[in-house]
């Protein structure tokens, strides 16, 4: 089963607005990743938010380049979950 990877919606209470840079993306294709994992690390406001794997499989699609910008909500990758 595919499920999505994303950009956490609730990293400031009451402030779901907020735009960062993708500074690492740390998953490539093809890659096994374990819950807990990092899949990639944003910028936002002198700050670094690293976005976890909420769950294990094979990483079948990376949706992000670093020096990108996102958002809450946004598609980091698709993993096949085992």
């Amino acid at each position: 089963m595919l499920r999505e990877v994303k950009v956490p919606e609730d990293v400031w209470p009451r402030r779901n607005d907020w735009k960062g840079q993708i500074v690492a993306v740390m998953v490539k294709r093809g890659e096994q990743v374990e819950e807990g994992d990092v899949v990639a690390e944003i910028e936002i406001e002198k700050a670094v938010l690293r976005v976890e794997s909420p769950f294990r499989g094979k990483v079948k699609d990376v949706k992000v380049i670093e020096g990108e910008t996102v958002g809450p909500g946004d598609l980091i990758a698709v993993v096949d979950v085992d």
